[in-house]
């Protein structure tokens, strides 16, 4: 899924993506888009060197980037929540949670870019607002044939679903061995010294993809499971997910989180779970072969959604809404608020942010 040289033209005026910093999400939602779309990429630290510059479009990735909102160099501001916490994690580096964004920053903001509808209804509270998932971007190739493989894969960095099934005395799943998905810079951390030399950091990376497609190469079977995790982070983005589906794994989803929800019509329900009976089952339903027809219809449409062209054309969307709709001074000025769906229709908004959050 490559772009062209006409993909990564940007059809819409001057952009910035700002991240804090260039791991993680900060690559994915920042540098990678950004290079994409033929967008200009800021870090947060050293963005004072573009004093004097200015931009139709500034978007913070994941974390309010307060010396370019103070340095006037964007018309619209617009913030990429990503995982962003609800309150800050100095610890992290994570300076502003989203209770201070709410209290101290939005009215500066023109957008907002979320992962789900309910999100969108739940949080936003610029005139614009979109949904815009995590494009996939690994690495791996699918493996259309998966029948002999016997492995269910946990996915996801902070695993607390491996630990209450082996806790519980699960080894195993409907027959299919347990294995959580490796991290890949807590495992090849280890090897970055070599008889006392650092290693580069690009062996690192590609370490780190191989130990990684080698994971998903062996799974018969995916679970992107977030019960244990607090309820305010139930938003947060579905690729633990959509990634699985992509490489040809049928996956497994925790039913409340908002974001794999969202392709919940694709698969007709049954690849959503709510507890461990449901999830048995399901694995084993798979395993059986009950759900190939279903999964075969689901994949090309979730394929399709996670792509670069459909997340290319998301941001010309928001471009174009927030040329015709943003604001950066107040909500209250523009007369018809923009809030979209995954797919890009238009989605109702009866109440005001204000009214939703009144009582609390």
């Amino acid at each position: 899924d490559k772009a062209t040289a006409d993909e990564t033209t940007l059809p819409h005026g001057n952009v910035a993506f700002v991240p804090l910093y260039g791991q993680s999400s900060g690559n994915h939602r920042g540098r990678i888009t950004a290079t994409r779309l033929g967008a200009v990429l800021l870090y947060c630290h050293t963005a004072g060197g573009m004093a004097g510059r200015h931009f139709d479009v500034v978007i913070h990735v994941k974390h309010v980037c307060v010396k370019v909102l103070e340095m006037g160099i964007g018309r619209h501001h617009v913030l990429d929540h990503v995982d962003m916490t609800w309150t800050s994690n100095h610890v992290a580096k994570h300076p502003i949670g989203l209770r201070n964004f709410y209290e101290a920053y939005a009215h500066r903001f023109s957008g907002q870019i979320m992962n789900s509808g309910p999100q969108v209804d739940d949080q936003c509270r610029t005139s614009v607002c979109a949904v815009i998932p995590h494009h996939f971007n690994m690495e791996c190739v699918p493996r259309l044939n998966r029948s002999a493989n016997r492995v269910v894969g946990l996915i996801g960095w902070e695993n607390l679903l491996e630990k209450e099934l082996r806790g519980r005395g699960f080894s195993q799943l409907a027959g299919l061995e347990i294995e959580a998905e490796p991290i890949p810079g807590a495992r090849v951390r280890s090897t970055l010294w070599t008889r006392g030399k650092k290693r580069s950091e690009e062996l690192l990376r590609d370490e780190s993809r191989q130990l990684q497609c080698a994971f998903f190469d062996r799974l018969r079977v995916a679970v992107a499971w977030n019960k244990q995790l607090p309820a305010s982070r139930m938003y947060e983005p579905g690729q633990r997910y959509t990634n699985p589906i992509v490489l040809a794994i049928p996956t497994i989803a925790y039913a409340h989180q908002a974001s794999y929800n969202e392709y919940n019509e694709f698969g007709g329900g049954h690849f959503l779970c709510a507890n461990l009976s449901c999830l048995q089952s399901t694995v084993a339903a798979i395993r059986g072969g009950a759900l190939d027809a279903t999964f075969d219809r689901m994949r090309p449409a979730v394929v399709a959604s996670v792509s670069w062209n459909a997340t290319r054309d998301r941001y010309v969307r928001l471009f174009a809404d927030l040329a015709r709709c943003g604001s950066n001074a107040s909500m209250d000025r523009c007369a018809n608020l923009v809030r979209r769906n995954i797919d890009g229709t238009l989605r109702p908004h009866a109440s005001t942010w204000e009214e939703r959050h009144s009582q609390g």
